[in-house]
């Protein structure tokens, strides 16, 4: 029986999505996700961050990848927002834009004090069966 209320309790709030409610619509952050969903793509744009800038071949060097896949990488980084492209002759330069991962974490933190509310009021939910369970 308690569980059937957990899950009465809980649960809806996972299945209900509605208009934008815990539902990540904004297209520029899906991308953000799907750029850092390849750990490749994570180590590149951390580097990137700690290098301040870098070329697809000074990133190829330090990778097990070739020029062309690390290129391709950078791409979907850039078309993510994560980093600007400057090109310098023939050389395109990379350059990290850490805030471009402001609408991924505003949406985590949103995702995260909805769960920290759900989570205590299942808390004093179970305190309080507790105390009237009998057994």
């Amino acid at each position: 029986m308690v569980r059937l209320r957990f899950l009465l309790f809980v649960m809806p709030s996972v299945l209900q999505t509605g208009e934008g409610k815990n539902a990540m619509t904004d297209s520029q952050t899906h991308l953000v996700f799907v750029a850092l969903a390849d750990p490749t793509r994570r180590l590149l744009f951390e580097q990137l961050c700690e290098e301040g800038s870098g070329t697809a071949t000074s990133c190829a060097a330090r990778l097990p990848r070739t020029r062309r896949a690390v290129a391709k990488h950078l791409t979907t980084l850039a078309e993510a927002g994560l980093v600007t492209v400057h090109e310098e002759g023939r050389e395109r330069r990379y350059v990290p834009q850490p805030e471009a991962l402001q609408a991924v974490t505003t949406w985590i933190a949103a995702v995260e004090a909805h769960w920290d509310k759900r989570l205590a009021a299942l808390r004093s939910y179970l305190l309080d069966e507790l105390k009237h369970d009998p057994s």
